[in-house]
């Protein structure tokens, strides 16, 4: 485990929080992420610029319908 990871679960365990194990992946932000119902992709358009495109999760869209 990465000494940001071990950080990030030092901090989580002072709040009294803690991370599903199953539900939480951890990687690249350049491949995109999913939180609370919104998929997030994220592009490099130059060296110093990025972009972020959001989109609701089909299953959230349903859910709020119903």
């Amino acid at each position: 485990m990465g000494t940001l990871m071990k950080r990030l679960f030092t901090i989580l365990q002072e709040l009294k929080l803690k991370l599903s194990l199953h539900k939480t992946r951890m990687g690249l932000l350049r491949q995109g992420f999913h939180f609370l119902g919104v998929d997030f992709a994220v592009t490099r358009i130059t060296a110093k610029e990025t972009q972020v495109a959001t989109t609701l999760h089909p299953r959230s869209c349903r859910r709020a319908v119903n």
